[in-house]
């Protein structure tokens, strides 16, 4: 259970949140969810291990290959993806950026 949590659970709800904090902010509107979506966004973060165990599929397949005959599926290359997108979101992602438009939002009349 704690594999899928860190593995796949909690970057699906990263991936989710940056989507609504970039849509929130983008509407250009106060919500009440703003602040606590950014805050757990931000903590999230060091619990995501999305990278870390693709790199290590990657090397058990590689240490596997010697001895068996392995093709990577569908899957496999979907969760390569996945990793990528979510690396490049969270890379791009800037915390004083989001802080500075989430109190000018939380600012505005």
């Amino acid at each position: 259970m704690a594999t899928l949590a860190f593995v796949l659970l909690i970057p699906v709800a990263m991936m989710l949140g940056v989507v609504a904090l970039c849509l929130l902010l983008r509407a250009e509107r106060a919500s009440p969810a703003l602040v606590p979506l950014a805050r757990l966004l931000f903590r999230l973060n060091a619990w995501s291990m999305a990278d870390v165990f693709a790199i290590g599929v990657i090397v058990s397949l590689v240490k596997l290959s010697s001895m068996a005959e392995i093709v990577p599926g569908t899957a496999f290359w979907a969760y390569i993806a996945f990793t990528v997108t979510f690396l490049l979101a969270m890379t791009r992602l800037d915390r004083l950026t989001v802080w500075h438009a989430v109190d000018r939002l939380r600012a505005a009349p």
